[in-house]
């Protein structure tokens, strides 16, 4: 657990994505009521994959901190 907060980077980028979802969300559903549900469809999957890619690079960070952490 120590380690995890140490790995400032990892866990910033993670957060940006959790924000990026609930945006999207949000987003979405505002687009949904004001424009075409398309656009609103669009930005759904614009998000999920930003959100799931940025979740991603975070559990690589932290897996090479890990590496390094190991190697100390």
């Amino acid at each position: 657990m120590e380690k995890d907060m140490e790995n400032i980077v990892g866990n910033t980028i993670k957060v940006v994505a959790w924000i990026i979802f609930v945006a999207g969300v949000i987003g979405g559903f505002v687009i949904a009521v004001s424009e075409t549900f398309t656009t609103a469809i669009i930005v759904w999957v614009a998000t999920i994959v930003i959100g799931t890619l940025l979740l991603g690079f975070s559990e690589v960070i932290k897996l090479l901190q890990q590496l390094v952490d190991k190697g100390k």
